[in-house]
């Protein structure tokens, strides 16, 4: 039986050694992949800190020029405000003064019309009538005055 033990024995130690060999084995791969894994932790963070600089330096530079152009855009803003209350103020005193003129015309339109109904009014043939009597009773008083003279 001493020989069976021995043999059993170093079976065992092959075994075991086997085991050793294989637990070995698998230590070092996961150590292997564990530095695998730190490597491409390690180039995720300083990829992730290159990424974080280009933004802040994005930011600091792109932040203040839109600053400035949302502050152009308020004034170019106020501006059309001043420009469209002016307008506005223009046209209601064009409004008036095309009330007055449209008031001036009316009346003078009146106006034109009684001085036309007057004129038509007129008997022409009776003035001229007269004309040529008063031209009749004129003409030995212009004689009179020129031999007087």
């Amino acid at each position: 039986m001493d020989s069976y033990n021995e043999n059993t024995g170093i079976a065992n130690e092959k075994r075991e050694d086997g085991i050793i060999d294989e637990q070995e084995k698998l230590l070092n791969r996961m150590i292997e992949r564990q530095e695998r894994g730190i490597r491409v932790n390690l180039i995720t963070a300083v990829a992730e800190c290159v990424l974080l600089g280009a933004l802040v330096i994005v930011f600091a530079l792109l932040v203040p020029k839109f600053l400035a152009t949302v502050e152009r855009v308020q004034d170019a803003m106020e501006q059309v405000d001043v420009l469209v209350d002016e307008a506005e103020s223009s046209l209601e005193e064009i409004m008036v003064l095309v009330k007055d003129a449209d008031a001036l015309v009316q009346d003078n339109d009146d106006a034109v019309n009684e001085a036309l109904k007057n004129f038509n009014s007129v008997d022409f043939e009776s003035l001229n009538r007269s004309i040529d009597n008063i031209a009749r009773v004129i003409a030995p008083i212009v004689e009179l005055v020129e031999k007087l003279q």
